[in-house]
């Protein structure tokens, strides 16, 4: 009897524990954001909006708004885009950068940013003024939430994908939204 008293309290505490894991709706835990066939799959499924925060956006812009390519699955932010998909893009202004090769990135990434938004009215881009610290990339109603490290590139560091009806991730969006709206 007593051991199934101490079976019950422990099913109970755990039972508790993944409750509270379960509301936070973590789809994956990703040892990093080096995942382009994962983004990808996520843009290619926007409908409504894409929300991004991070160091110089190049690698998604390589990676996903290559006009040059002749590779479709380079293309997809930009057919998000064509179809009214909503994206805002918020980057630090170059002097918050810790390196030089990101300076260089920025350079590269607001070369790209500039021609896309005079080609789309529905890509914006904002600049904030101080040093990244969060990466954010929301797609409708997932999101991947995570660091920026200033040793390390922003791919090589971890994240947590999820459902955006949490407390978790709105501390993050209601972050970004503060950022966007200070830095206009």
């Amino acid at each position: 009897m007593i051991v199934a008293i101490i079976q019950y309290m422990f099913s109970l505490k755990e039972y508790k524990y993944f409750s509270e894991i379960k509301k936070l709706d973590i789809k994956k835990i990703l040892p990093s954001r080096d995942e382009e066939l994962f983004y990808n799959a996520l843009i290619k499924k926007s409908s409504k909006e894409i929300k991004v925060m991070g160091v110089t956006a190049l690698r998604m812009m390589q990676d996903f708004a290559s006009e040059s390519s002749p590779r479709e699955d380079k293309k997809v932010l930009l057919s998000a885009l064509a179809n009214g998909v909503s994206v805002q893009i918020l980057l630090p202004q170059k002097i918050f950068l810790f390196s030089d090769e990101d300076k260089i990135k920025h350079d590269q990434s607001t070369e790209i940013l500039n021609k896309l938004k005079d080609k789309f009215d529905n890509l914006e881009v904002h600049y904030f003024d101080h040093v990244p610290t969060q990466s954010i990339f929301l797609v409708d109603q997932n999101c991947i939430l995570g660091p920026v490290f200033s040793n390390y590139a922003s791919k090589d560091t971890p994240c947590i994908y999820m459902g955006v009806n949490n407390e978790f991730a709105r501390k993050y969006l209601d972050y970004f939204k503060e950022e966007w709206n200070k830095n206009k």
